[in-house]
């Protein structure tokens, strides 16, 4: 069956082959429980009465990028199809939010304070997939898969909760990162309200999940100031060189 029988592009048709190539390999994905050497920190020093200072403080770059993204929206408004403009409002309000699921986790790091943290980065992914989509292919995959992920995000840290397998959480995570890095590979610019390249490598190192342990030498947290330096909304009416 040729995507044009389906109404597809073959874009589309091929966002929706990857959507089930995931889903299939989660099926045959093992059981992944979490390590709880995940919540062990390099530095776990206090400042002022704040425990995990230098972790809690660093999620103010999560703040400062999620208000400067919603403030610099509006330079580039009046360009952006409305769907873009939903997907780039529902990112830049998730990374405001993470600022405080990420540093309730941090402030006290066990299983319980890392469902707020997993659960308020969901959304920001699904916001950041829908644009490009929007942008690269087509409004209506853009639309299907920012949906589709407003509800696998949530459901993905809730069923690792339920069950202690994050196999559903990996699946999601590291596949839609590797179907960014494909779109953004294989797709021409389209009207790009950003620096994609630059977005996506801060996203991918920010939820890796990097954790100290007492020999780490890099404070991958640190990262979370960089994004203040890169919002950048451009204007698509206007080069994207």
């Amino acid at each position: 069956m040729s995507p044009q029988s389906t109404g597809l592009t073959h874009a589309e048709a091929y966002v929706l082959v990857a959507l089930g190539v995931c889903s299939v390999s989660w099926l045959f994905m093992p059981v992944i429980p979490q390590p709880q050497s995940y919540h062990d920190f390099a530095d776990t020093r206090a400042w002022f009465g704040i425990p995990n200072a230098a972790d809690v403080l660093s999620n103010l770059g999560f703040a400062s990028a999620g208000l400067l993204g919603l403030w610099r929206m509006k330079q580039a408004w009046p360009a952006l199809v409305p769907l873009g403009r939903i997907c780039l409002i529902v990112f830049f309000t998730d990374v405001l939010v993470t600022t405080f699921g990420s540093g309730y986790y941090h402030w006290n790091p066990n299983d319980g304070t890392l469902v707020y943290d997993r659960l308020s980065m969901t959304l920001g992914f699904a916001g950041m997939l829908g644009t490009l989509l929007a942008v690269r292919v087509s409004v209506r995959s853009g639309l299907a898969v920012l949906v589709l992920m407003l509800i696998v995000g949530p459901f993905r840290v809730l069923y690792w909760q339920k069950t202690d397998d994050l196999s559903l959480y990996g699946i999601v995570q590291f596949g839609g990162l590797l179907a960014v890095f494909l779109l953004l590979i294989l797709t021409p610019k389209g009207a790009d309200p950003f620096p994609w390249w630059m977005l996506v490598v801060w996203y991918a190192i920010a939820v890796s999940d990097h954790r100290g342990s007492n020999s780490q030498v890099i404070d991958f947290e640190s990262v979370k100031i960089y994004p203040i330096f890169t919002v950048k909304i451009k204007n698509p009416g206007k080069s994207n060189t």
